[in-house]
């Protein structure tokens, strides 16, 4: 689901590429080598203020014991191999049943933090904006609400933001989930499923970020109630 524009032949990417590395034993020195290469990469392809290239450096040993994490899920669900010995058979099954959702949680965190960081000065002080990689943040923010809350009424786990909507859309007025959520907040993350595919339409931002605020806070209250809080 990744997603990109093109501005004056120059290739911007909306979207990450997390790499997970295993080595035959953990090294300090090999993490900081590996760290400064990515940063040279980052810098040299320069691909826009969205796009960064994350990594997870571990064993092989320690493949099998990884935390249980949506990630680990995702990445053995549909990650690339790219080297000579699959990592993808070693990691760990994750299930709902073994999911740490302490960390899935922290989700609502990271989402919330990364539209803080996109957001624009001229968004506060009310001009008009055309700011393409805030538009992308809008919506690669809000879908993660998808990864964030899918588990909790889903029959298993599932990958990618449009197979979990679909879920939704499927099963809305069985769940819970309709409680809190609108038809029409599942329009809008439909929508933003479209502005990535297609980041050239225009848009209010100003609209656009305030219908993301109120489906967090919707999603937050739905959380907290099927966490009992």
């Amino acid at each position: 689901e990744l997603s990109w524009i093109e501005i004056n032949n120059r290739i911007e990417l909306f979207s990450d590429i997390e790499f997970v590395i295993a080595f035959k034993e953990r090294n300090d020195n090999i993490k900081r080598d590996v760290s400064e290469k990515i940063k040279e990469i980052e810098k040299d392809y320069s691909l826009g203020d969205l796009f960064h290239i994350d990594f997870d450096i571990t064993t092989w040993t320690h493949l099998p014991r990884s935390d249980k994490k949506i990630f680990v899920f995702d990445s053995k669900a549909c990650g690339l191999d790219l080297g000579p010995i699959d990592i993808r058979p070693r990691m760990p099954d994750v299930t709902k049943a073994n999911l740490n959702w302490k960390e899935l949680n922290d989700v609502c965190m990271h989402r919330l933090k990364a539209l803080l960081s996109a957001l624009p000065i001229e968004f506060l002080q009310g001009e008009e904006l055309t700011n393409k990689a805030f538009l992308m943040s809008i919506a690669k923010n809000t879908l993660d609400i998808t990864t964030w809350l899918h588990p909790y009424e889903a029959r298993k786990l599932t990958s990618g933001y449009r197979a979990r909507l679909k879920y939704w859309q499927d099963n809305f007025s069985s769940l819970k989930l309709s409680e809190y959520f609108s038809e029409s907040d599942l329009t809008f993350l439909e929508r933003c499923l479209a502005l990535r595919r297609n980041p050239y339409e225009p848009v209010n931002l100003y609209e656009m970020f305030a219908t993301c605020l109120r489906i967090f806070m919707k999603a937050i209250a739905y959380c907290k109630a099927m966490n009992d809080v």
